[in-house]
């Protein structure tokens, strides 16, 4: 499914293109305020990722996992950003006394939260 749906993407079509959009824009802002807690740097980071994602279209393997490789990419994007804007005095984790617990948690609810979405789906896909 996955697969299939990726090479519409691949391939121009816009109506999948919307349809990710759609699908994960929202998991995606919440997953990025966890990270960065700015909504205008969180915003434009989900809007470069996916411009990103359009303009290299024709050369991205299907990922494995859809959302997994969007929130993936998308604190990359982030992090990247934010090392920018510190230019050379980013801090780590540590440094900053970020509960990295929590960020954990919330990487293991967001796994969770799509594995859960997975089942889900499959059960609906067997009524039909």
């Amino acid at each position: 499914m996955n697969t299939l749906f990726w090479s519409k993407i691949q391939r121009g079509d816009e109506g999948a293109f919307r349809q990710l959009y759609e699908q994960y824009a929202d998991l995606l802002y919440g997953y990025g305020m966890k990270i960065a807690g700015d909504d205008t740097l969180v915003t434009e980071a989900i809007q470069s990722l996916f411009v990103y994602i359009f303009e290299k279209r024709e050369t991205c393997a299907a990922p494995q996992s859809i959302p997994a490789y969007l929130c993936v990419s998308l604190r990359h994007m982030i992090v990247n950003e934010l090392k920018k804007e510190n230019s050379g005095s980013f801090k780590s984790l540590d440094e900053v006394g970020t509960n990295i617990s929590l960020i954990w948690r919330s990487i293991l609810k967001l796994l969770l939260s799509i594995q859960s979405w997975k089942k889900n789906s499959w059960k609906f896909c067997r009524k039909s």
